[in-house]
């Protein structure tokens, strides 16, 4: 009969409606336990933090590239209406405004315009590891020289700039909160670059090791101590100078048996210097040879002198 087979019809079709409903809430459970999965995964590998790290040589260097634009705008005097509409209060015939005047100084207009453009400049630093332990970020026109074997490949260049734009965007409002707060530089790194597990340079600086020496209270980011000097203690603010006549032969001393003396004027050495230990045996400083002279102290050649 028509009524029994539309009854039919209508069991067959909730019948049906159950199992899609069913279906799609296996569905689901598959895909949260797999997201679930890949979030767990993402959480354990998330960005690595250290003083030799990227990301903290990058955080320092930024630091320093902020408060070199900070200080273009120090002396500014301008201010920020943000003034919109009146209020019902009249004073002196003059209807109040609502909103207030803030100093450029400590705006937010003034965070985003240093923000907008900051990254860019990461292309003109190169990685500098002459400290053990900490990867550092210099300009690339302040590196000496003399430093120049200790710079690792210009290959690491590429993702300075990734990196600075990931730390901007997850550090916006603290970047913004430490300008208006007018934080000074050790201020603004602590709260950037440092504090937190998660942090760029980890939970807190480490003491500069022997050898080097560190501007911030004798803390990280350290550097080596130059040519002529020399440092024996860890955590220390300046390099030992060596006694007067005496030299080191490179960066980054640890001992003052590293203070050679110089070689006298009428002699010379490989390195101007004499006692300075070799695989073949102790260097000592040599005489000139005929025809030959020395006016200064720690030479590495002689000069001929003039025909007659």
């Amino acid at each position: 009969p028509p009524f029994v087979s539309r009854s039919r019809i209508m069991l067959a079709r909730s019948q049906f409606l159950t199992c899609l409903l069913v279906l799609a809430l296996v569905c689901c459970c598959f895909v949260g336990v797999d997201g679930k999965k890949k979030k767990s995964k993402k959480a354990k590998s998330g960005p690595s933090t250290g003083l030799n790290t990227m990301g903290c040589g990058v955080c320092m260097a930024a630091v320093d590239e902020i408060f070199a634009e900070l200080r273009k705008t120090e002396n500014s005097t301008s201010t920020l209406d943000l003034r919109w509409g009146l209020t019902a209060e009249v004073t002196e015939g003059r209807a109040k405004r609502i909103g207030k005047v803030i100093p450029y100084k400590r705006s937010e207009l003034r965070s985003i315009e240093i923000m907008e453009k900051l990254c860019e400049r990461m292309k003109d630093y190169v990685a500098y590891r002459q400290v053990e332990g900490e990867y550092q970020l210099r300009l690339h026109s302040a590196v000496k020289a003399a430093t120049a074997e200790d710079l690792r490949n210009d290959k690491d260049k590429s993702g300075f700039e990734r990196v600075c734009e990931t730390w901007v965007e997850a550090s916006e409002e603290p970047i913004t909160t430490a300008i208006r707060e007018e934080l000074d530089e050790t201020q603004f790194t602590e709260a950037l670059c440092f504090g937190e597990a998660a942090s760029p340079c980890g939970v807190a600086r480490q003491p500069c090791p022997v050898g080097t020496h560190g501007n911030t209270s004798g803390m990280s980011p350290c550097s080596p101590c130059p040519p002529g000097f020399f440092q024996e203690q860890s955590g220390q603010t300046v390099c030992v100078p060596c006694d007067e006549g005496f030299n080191t032969t490179g960066w980054g001393s640890k001992e003052k048996g590293s203070c050679l003396q110089k070689c006298k004027p009428g002699s010379y050495s490989k390195t101007g210097l004499g006692g300075y230990a070799t695989p073949e045996g102790v260097e000592e400083c040599e005489k000139c040879g005929v025809a030959t002279f020395q006016p200064q102290e720690a030479q590495t050649s002689c000069e001929a002198c003039t025909d007659g």
